[in-house]
C-alpha cells in the first residue's frame, strides 16, 4: 500500500511539475491511441518518456527546418530501445535470410544507358491500387503485409473492377516463413505463389491482437488470389525500384524505422539522414508512389500502423540517397497469373 501510495504521489509530482502543454498532449494522446496503463508507477513512467520524445521532437523540427512535422505518435510512450524490441526485425537474421532465399530468384534491374520509361511522379493510391492502411498491432508481420499488399495492388491492375483485400493472417499463421517474428517478403510471395492467398473477409487478421501467429486454417477450396512468380530488385539502386512502381505498380520495400524520425514522424518528407545504410533491413513497406515536393524527391510508402500514423498511414521519404534507407536492398514484387 505505501508503495503504491510512493508511485502515485510520484505520478502526480510528474503532472504537477510538466508544462500544461505537455499534459494537454500526454491526454490528446491517451485518448486518440487508447492507451491505458496497468497501474500508476507505470504511467507514471510512461508519461516521463512521453515527455522527452516530444522534446527529441521539438528538436527534430528544428533541425529539419520544415521538411517533415514532428510531434507526439502512438510510439511516443516507448523508448528507443523498447520501440526497436518491439516494432522491428533483426536486421542480421534478415540479411541472413535473404542471401539464403534470393540467389535463384529472377531479379530485376535497367541496364545502364536504357531508356526508363517510368514517369516523374506516380501514386497508386490514387486510383485505388492500395487497400484501407492497416495495422499490424503486436506482430512483427509487416512481411506479410508488405507482400500481401503488393500482391493486393497488382491484382487490382489485372483487374479493376474487383477489389482485393487479402488475408496476412493466413501467410503469419500458415505461411512458415516467420510468424510474429522475423520473416521476409520474398518467403511469403514464395508461399502465396504456392498456395494462394485468401480474402480477408474469409480469414481476418488476429494476431495484431494476440501477438502471435495462432493456428492455421487454411481453407485451399476458399476464394483464392494466385501469382505466377515474383521478382526481386536487390541491386541498391533506387532509380531500379522506381522503374518498377512507376511501371508496373507497388512494390514491397525493406526499410530501416530505426530512426528519432521514424518514431515521431506526423507528415512531410522524412528525411534519411539517420537511416544506416543498406544492410539495415529492419522492417518492411509498401511503395505505392513516388514525386518530388520543394525540391527534394521523396518516395510514397504504405506503412502497417494504423490511419492514426503519419499521414494516414501513409509516410513520405527522401529519395535518391545512395540507398541509405536499404529500399533498393531486397525488394520484390509479383508476377501475376
Amino acid at each position: 500500500m505505501l508503495l503504491k501510495l510512493f508511485f502515485y504521489s510520484f505520478g502526480l509530482f510528474l503532472a504537477l511539475s510538466a508544462s500544461p502543454k505537455d499534459l494537454e498532449e500526454w491526454r490528446n494522446f491517451k485518448e486518440k491511441h487508447g492507451k491505458v496503463y496497468e497501474s500508476e508507477e507505470e504511467e507514471a513512467k510512461r508519461f516521463d518518456i512521453f515527455v522527452e520524445n516530444l522534446e527529441e521532437a521539438r528538436q527534430l523540427n528544428v533541425k529539419h527546418n520544415g521538411m517533415a512535422t514532428f510531434g507526439a505518435t502512438v510510439y511516443s510512450d516507448l523508448t528507443a530501445d523498447e520501440f526497436e524490441m518491439k516494432h522491428t526485425m533483426n536486421s542480421d537474421i534478415l540479411m541472413s535470410h535473404i542471401a539464403n532465399l534470393t540467389e535463384s530468384l529472377p531479379s530485376f534491374s535497367l541496364p545502364g544507358g536504357a531508356v526508363s520509361y517510368a514517369p516523374a511522379s506516380i501514386n497508386w493510391t490514387k486510383w485505388g491500387y492500395a487497400t484501407t492502411p492497416k495495422n499490424q498491432g503486436h506482430c512483427l508481420s509487416c512481411y506479410a503485409f508488405a507482400a500481401v499488399g503488393s500482391v493486393e495492388a497488382h491484382a487490382k491492375r489485372y483487374s479493376p473492377n474487383q477489389n482485393f483485400d487479402l488475408s496476412e493472417q493466413q501467410v503469419v499463421a500458415c505461411g512458415r516463413v516467420g510468424g510474429c517474428m522475423t520473416g521476409w517478403m520474398h518467403a511469403a510471395l514464395e508461399y502465396i505463389q504456392m498456395f494462394g492467398i485468401m480474402y480477408t473477409s474469409d480469414y481476418p487478421y488476429t494476431a495484431g491482437q494476440i501477438g502471435y501467429p495462432g493456428v492455421c486454417h487454411y481453407n485451399k477450396n476458399a476464394r483464392l488470389v494466385r501469382i505466377r512468380g515474383f521478382r526481386k530488385i536487390d541491386s541498391g539502386n533506387e532509380d531500379d525500384v522506381k522503374e518498377i512502381v512507376g511501371t508496373l505498380g507497388p512494390v514491397a520495400v525493406p526499410i530501416d524505422m530505426r530512426t528519432p524520425e521514424y518514431r515521431s514522424y506526423r507528415k512531410g518528407i522524412m528525411p534519411a539522414l539517420n537511416c544506416h545504410g543498406p544492410k539495415a533491413t529492419n522492417h518492411a513497406v509498401l511503395a505505392v508512389g513516388y514525386g518530388r515536393a520543394n525540391g527534394t524527391d521523396y518516395w510514397l510508402m504504405k506503412d502497417w500502423s494504423g490511419r492514426n500514423w503519419g499521414e494516414y498511414g501513409y509516410f513520405r521519404i527522401e529519395r535518391n540517397t545512395g540507398n541509405k534507407c536499404a529500399i533498393a536492398t531486397a525488394a520484390s514484387y509479383p508476377i501475376m497469373q
